[in-house]
């Protein structure tokens, strides 16, 4: 049979039974549509999602904690012989966790061909104070020019400059919402006021956008020498290391290279955003479940018009 032919009976039935090839055919483009809009909606907003993680986080962090314990396991092996064993200042639970000369491993890392940029900074938990108004925050200590090459900063800048952050001793700069909150505005002078009650008068010199609430509402960036000075660290201390390198990819390998060579733990960023990847990740599978459902429709009215083949061709 010619395909002249085919086309010709196809249209005949067509229009033999128009309510229902209308049904089956609207049923078939509505759930090939709703297959490819679901699976290109979820994939785009995962793609936008990861991309914003890797903006605002640098790809490797060294934390102030020893990837080693500092008396090992096997301390006491040989328990046939007789011996003693002292153990000094093990326990240091009054010390804040910090990184101690933290020059060493910067310059560590920068030897390493794979990184783009090391940033050291100081984490501080604190309320900011406008007058009347207070919001808990995290100050995120920071020498700018660096911090703005490791997690992209001016991308998220809404006014307000890296540079002038950097020459100004007790800038900050707040997260939208937390200015918002704050009635916060460029030039405007706050507090920052630690948990013993200690006072840091500062002035805001710019404001960001991440796109994560969570971060816009709590976040701000400060200098690193103030950072130290309201946590009380040395000059030589940090609270931790941000890395970013060329290659994306290899973050995993810098981090465990980095806990050889420091014993310090090391994180790359997908370890870091493990639950909100997670998240993502069972979203889109929920995503894929429901549309598959849909895609069984339109498929058994597919499977329909294959079953009548057979009468319509005799």
């Amino acid at each position: 049979m010619k395909i002249q032919d085919i086309i010709k009976v196809a249209f005949y039935h067509l229009n033999e039974r128009r309510r229902q090839s209308f049904l089956t055919a609207s049923g078939v483009a509505i759930g090939c549509a709703m297959l490819i809009t679901t699976i290109s909606v979820a994939t785009g907003s995962s793609t936008n999602i990861r991309e914003k993680i890797v903006d605002t986080s640098p790809h490797v962090s060294i934390l102030p904690k020893l990837s080693v314990p500092r008396v090992p396991e096997n301390l006491l092996t040989d328990t046939t012989k007789h011996g003693f064993a002292l153990v000094e200042k093990n326990i240091t639970s009054s010390d804040k966790q910090a990184i101690k000369s933290y020059a060493e491993i910067v310059a560590t890392a920068e030897a390493m061909k794979e990184v783009e940029v090391v940033s050291p900074f100081v984490m501080t938990k604190l309320i900011v104070r406008n007058k009347t108004r207070f919001k808990p925050s995290i100050a995120r200590g920071v020498i700018p020019e660096k911090e703005a090459r490791v997690i992209s900063l001016e991308k998220i800048l809404i006014s307000g400059s890296v540079e002038e952050l950097a020459y100004t001793p007790n800038g900050i700069m707040l997260g939208d919402m937390l200015a918002e909150d704050l009635r916060a505005d460029y030039r405007t002078r706050l507090d920052l006021v630690t948990e013993k009650g200690e006072v840091f008068p500062v002035i805001v010199v710019g404001r960001f956008r991440s796109g994560f609430s969570e971060f816009d509402k709590k976040m701000a960036y400060i200098n690193l020498r103030l950072g130290q000075r309201i946590e009380g660290l040395s000059q030589s201390t940090v609270s931790g290391i941000g890395i970013r390198t060329y290659n994306i990819k290899d973050s995993r390998d810098i981090a465990r290279r980095m806990e050889r060579l420091t014993g310090y733990e090391a994180e790359s960023w997908d370890e870091t955003q493990k639950n909100v990847l997670e998240f993502i990740q069972r979203n889109n599978s929920v995503t894929l479940v429901l549309v598959g459902f849909v895609f069984v429709v339109a498929g058994s009215n597919v499977r329909f018009n294959i079953a009548n083949s057979e009468p319509i061709g005799s």
